[in-house]
């Protein structure tokens, strides 16, 4: 059996070549990282004015605290737009009953979807069409604020002359298996766009975040708004790249300390919930999304079963790869505010991940189409519309 464990020590040998080098990534990473609470909060009454348009679909188990953590914000020049986007819950009863507590709130209720759009970023188009303000904030109806996020948030962005800042939210999540999997997802997402690159103009990559992106109102208008991307499930980014292409300034910061969301209540909402983007993420296409799932059985999930099953040296190889992946997962999950001891469970997690992307490939696939929510959208219409061979559509 020579050759075969040769072939094994070659492949534990670039494996763990893998690990080093994503191990020097996330040491850059923990150097370059940029977090909101260390910026100062802007002082004085004389801000920009500053409209928080949230779009909102059956979230009433959410919605009410995380207008309040928006309403009790230390800023002085606030509205905030809330898009009921034709909620079957008691989400718009919720919010018409903080409306009438609070003038700074007004609601827009969506009964109907037009032709052409995804329900959020058609909300988000609607929301910002009656926003006034220098700065219009993004975010969705489960986001947690600190007191003075925007203060914060306003003073990077004036301070460094910013046209877009994206804010990573703390992540809460119940369970060990689910924590494990939203880290490894930071994890992933990292490595994918590294965030000092969104900065430099020079560069393609730009990262929105749906929990919190900060735009200057004539930059998000010049970029056409959320119209020049009604099919894109990723609307966070790519309202990150439609403003970058402008040459605007963009930023993405770390929001632990200063905003907390849980993402997905539960492990199933969580694959559930990934069905409608994680092909888009892939650029729908089928041969790049199954190259990434294989290449995380291989590198993810392979370490960590191997060591009882293979001879020396590719055990001891296998092994010290396995022990780097589970220290930088755990890494990524204190970064997101979960326990770093969520790196123990990355295998399963990774598994995760790997069934997500091929369901969220093959089943769209299947079908010719992606379901969100009630609402069927073509495949077809998706890629053209990520393609930019048709204008967007006008919004009700």
């Amino acid at each position: 059996m020579p050759a075969l464990t040769t072939l094994l020590t070659a492949l534990a040998t670039v494996c763990l070549a893998g690990a080093l080098a994503t191990g020097a990534f996330f040491v850059v990473l923990g150097r370059r990282l940029l977090y909101l609470r260390d910026e100062a909060p802007a002082a004085g009454d004389r801000l920009p004015a500053l409209t928080v348009v949230l779009a909102a679909r059956d979230e009433e188990e959410a919605i009410e605290h995380a207008v309040r953590s928006l309403l009790t914000q230390d800023y002085p020049v606030l509205g905030i737009v809330a898009v009921d986007d034709r909620s079957t819950d008691r989400t718009g009863a919720i919010l018409d009953r903080l409306a009438v507590e609070d003038p700074r709130l007004s609601v827009v209720h969506l009964r109907e979807l037009p032709a052409g759009w995804l329900g959020k970023t058609h909300a988000l188009w609607v929301g910002a069409s009656r926003a006034p303000g220098e700065f219009l904030l993004f975010t969705d109806g489960d986001v947690v604020f600190g007191r003075q996020a925007l203060r914060r948030a306003v003073a990077r962005a004036e301070r460094e002359r910013l046209d877009l800042l994206a804010v990573v939210p703390e992540v809460r999540a119940r369970g060990a298996l689910l924590r494990a999997s939203v880290a490894a997802f930071s994890f992933y997402f990292a490595l994918a766009i590294p965030p000092w690159r969104v900065r430099d103009p020079r560069r393609p990559e730009a990262i929105g975040i749906g929990a919190f992106n900060l735009a200057r109102a004539r930059a998000y208008r010049k970029a056409g708004g959320h119209a020049a991307f009604p099919l894109r499930p990723d609307d966070d980014l790519a309202l990150a790249r439609a403003l970058k292409r402008t040459g605007a300034r963009t930023e993405v910061v770390s929001g632990l300390g200063e905003l907390a969301v849980e993402w997905y209540p539960s492990l199933s909402a969580l694959v559930n919930g990934l069905q409608k983007n994680i092909f888009s993420g892939f650029e729908f296409r089928a041969g790049r999304a199954l190259l990434a799932a294989a290449a995380m059985l291989t590198g993810h999930v392979l370490p960590f079963a191997a060591p009882f099953v293979t001879p020396a040296p590719a055990r001891w190889l296998f092994a010290a790869t396995a022990a780097l992946l589970a220290l930088q997962v755990g890494l990524a999950a204190r970064g997101a505010g979960l326990p770093w001891r969520s790196g123990l469970l990355f295998p399963v997690a990774a598994l995760v991940w790997v069934g997500i992307v091929v369901r969220g490939t093959i089943v769209p696939l299947a079908r010719g189409e992606i379901e969100w929510r009630g609402t069927r959208y073509r495949l077809e219409e998706l890629r053209r519309s990520r393609e930019g061979d048709r204008p967007p559509p006008p919004a009700s």
